[in-house]
């Protein structure tokens, strides 16, 4: 079963301690296991730095570090 959840999730950036927020939609068969954990790069509009967001499918969120990997984020679209 394909479950699909929309999010809105509100955190501060780890580099400059800017507030951010951001709403993101997930889909996979992964969201109805217990305990089921999502992770996603974003970049802070303010300084530019990339915060890995690591959330659940109810809205939480687990933790958010700086990411140290590559700056460059292919587009989904």
């Amino acid at each position: 079963m394909m479950i699909q959840v929309k999010v809105d999730v509100d955190f501060t950036c780890c580099s400059c301690g800017c507030s951010m927020g951001v709403t993101l939609q997930c889909e996979g068969k992964g969201l109805a296991q217990e305990n089921a954990k999502a992770a996603v790069n974003l970049a802070c509009p303010t300084c530019g730095d990339i915060n890995q967001l690591i959330f659940e499918p109810n809205g939480d969120y687990r933790a958010v570090a700086l990411w140290w990997g590559s700056r460059f984020m292919p587009s989904l679209n």
